[in-house]
């Protein structure tokens, strides 16, 4: 049931069949998000998770601070679940994210105060040997 009430949050609020009448505040979902992850999360609830916030941020004209901040509190608390994301073949969905982070960190547009905590999370997962391209060098 949470799997299919991501999938419907996300299409709904900024997928491709996006309902105009339907507003809520992105922070709001992205802390409901934030709340469904932790250590027993089920597989597909994680990925459905991800993949709505991958889509945000491709359909986000610009994320604000408190939107990175949620993505980056999300990456974290998904750090636990490498191993299976791995095993899944569905690790490509975190590299999207920090793919996605890559140019506004480049181009300086990233958050100046999340700079930090986006490297530090990013080697965390190298160090959990999920990357092993080098997505933000």
């Amino acid at each position: 049931m949470l799997k299919g009430a991501v999938f419907f949050i996300g299409k709904a609020l900024w997928g491709q069949e996006k309902i105009e009448e339907v507003t809520y505040p992105v922070n709001q979902v992205l802390k409901f998000f934030n709340t469904l992850i932790t250590p027993l999360t089920k597989f597909s609830v994680l990925n459905e998770v991800l993949t709505a916030t991958k889509m945000l941020i491709l359909n986000k004209d610009v994320p604000k601070y408190y939107e990175w901040k949620a993505v980056l509190d999300m990456l974290e608390a998904s750090v636990v679940h490498s191993e299976i994301m791995i095993e899944k073949k569905r690790i490509d969905l975190i590299q999207d994210i920090f793919k996605l982070m890559r140019q506004p960190l480049i181009m300086d547009t990233f958050p100046e105060h999340l700079v930090h905590q986006a490297l530090k999370l990013y080697l965390k997962y190298k160090n959990a040997k999920a990357f092993t391209d080098k997505t933000l060098s």
